[in-house]
C-alpha cells in the first residue's frame, strides 16, 4: 500500500502474488494509510479519519 501523490492523494493496495494495482480511494483527499487487522485506515482531509 502506498500513497500515490501524482493522482492526487488517492491510496492503492499492490498484490505481490499477482502484480495486481487496486484504487483504494477515489475523492484525492486521502493520506496517512495504515494497516489495521485486515482493514486499511486513512486520513481523509474532507472527513477525518476513516
Amino acid at each position: 500500500m502506498y500513497l500515490n501523490e501524482l493522482a492526487g492523494n488517492d491510496i492503492y493496495m499492490y498484490d505481490l502474488s499477482t502484480d495486481k494495482e487496486t484504487r483504494i480511494t477515489t475523492n484525492g483527499s486521502a493520506a496517512i494509510p495504515a494497516i489495521y487487522g485486515d482493514k486499511i485506515v486513512y486520513h481523509d482531509w474532507r472527513n477525518g479519519f476513516l
